[in-house]
């Protein structure tokens, strides 16, 4: 396996050499949409905190009201339910059983847990609207409450500055990335073989799947790919992602980029990595998708994997679509194992092949930027 790191000394010289196009492949990413929604018809369920992440986010980003309060009616009816109340008030007990002390959140569903526990619903639950809590407030004020706390918090600095954050980081992470393709292409390798894979877990099992599982099943493919020189031998570079789809199942993504001297079938190769990570990493419980197979190709209208040359601008441009997707803050996780966690990553960039051969290429300043601006 071929990936090494590379010298403070080049790096620095690798960041002074795309600083130009820093602005141009920022602009790429803030406008970048993934090209399909992937929505699986036989599964209809939907993950609690998922629904927690869009409530907060409907308190945060709107002024809808909970309960409307009539004084003059009588106690049974003086508190009206808005839609908003219709929608998530029963929930709210429902998704506090998702909490766990030993897990970490993404924002806006710490927000709400927080919440929660500020205001003592996590400890009394919620009850029809117009009964009264133990301190004597009725529930439906206390649901009140809760979306002002949500609201307060959530249009706060503090937390407005936490969400750039995240997305500046991501963004940073692209414009990275982009450097480092350019990098392989202009000083590693002229010819680079992509492969595109996607990992998860069987229908079955996928949702008993828990976070710890999924962290540890994912960190040995990856520490393991040292060792597996029939598969990673000629490996120059990797990106990954991982997600959980709307019911909350894990799944992954990963981009391989080999060396094309002896990779010949980028098909088989797939299906050799996607059967390792579903037979001996996972030991049966994975399962995977090879997007290089004919009839997956013939799906896709911006192809970005098989052979590559260094001048294929299209195929190149194409990359920067799956880069971006892998990047997307919006698209992090909803819990995490631990507080730094990541939801995407890469190996480190690789050192110029000195031993290549072949007639020298035109200096190409940043063969991605070139393509955005064009």
């Amino acid at each position: 396996m071929t990936v090494k790191i590379n010298s403070s000394k080049n790096t620095h010289a690798q960041q002074r050499r795309f600083n130009p196009q820093r602005k141009e492949l920022a602009r790429f990413f803030r406008s970048y949409m993934p090209h399909v929604t992937k929505i699986d018809p036989g599964d209809d369920r939907i993950d609690p905190l998922l629904e927690i992440e869009l409530f907060v986010q409907t308190c945060i980003g709107t002024d809808y009201s909970g309960y409307l309060h009539h004084p003059d009616s009588p106690p049974r009816f003086r508190y009206r339910p808005t839609k908003l109340t219709e929608r998530h008030y029963s929930r709210i007990n429902d998704w506090l059983l998702a909490y766990s002390l030993s897990r970490f959140y993404s924002p806006c569903i710490e927000l709400f847990f927080n919440a929660c526990i500020a205001l003592r619903i996590a400890q009394e639950p919620l009850q029809s609207s117009h009964s009264l809590s133990s301190d004597g407030i009725p529930h439906a004020a206390r649901f009140n409450a809760l979306i002002e706390c949500i609201r307060l918090e959530g249009r706060s600095k503090r937390f407005q500055d936490r969400l750039y954050e995240s997305r500046s980081r991501a963004k940073s992470q692209f414009i990275q990335w982009a450097d480092h393709i350019d990098h392989l292409f202009d000083e590693v390798r002229s010819r680079i073989t992509v492969i595109r894979m996607d990992f998860a877990y069987r229908s079955e099992i996928a949702p008993l799947i828990e976070p710890e599982q999924a962290d540890a099943d994912f960190k040995r493919f990856l520490t393991n790919m040292n060792g597996k020189t029939s598969l990673f031998a000629d490996l120059l570079s990797y990106f990954w992602k991982i997600e959980q789809s709307r019911s909350g199942c894990y799944h992954f993504h990963l981009l391989f980029l080999f060396k094309s001297d002896r990779l010949r079938n980028d098909a088989y190769r797939a299906e050799q990595i996607g059967e390792y990570w579903s037979k001996d990493v996972t030991e049966g419980r994975g399962t995977f998708f090879n997007a290089h197979r004919s009839t997956a190709k013939d799906k896709h209208t911006r192809l970005a994997i098989g052979r590559i040359e260094y001048h294929e601008d299209e195929k190149r441009k194409n990359l920067l679509n799956i880069l971006a997707y892998f990047c997307k803050a919006d698209q992090a996780l909803r819990v995490k194992v631990c507080r730094r966690a990541r939801s995407y990553g890469s190996s480190c960039l690789p050192q110029t092949d000195a031993s290549r051969g072949g007639r020298p290429r035109r200096q190409r300043s940043s063969v991605l930027f070139d393509r955005v601006t064009t």
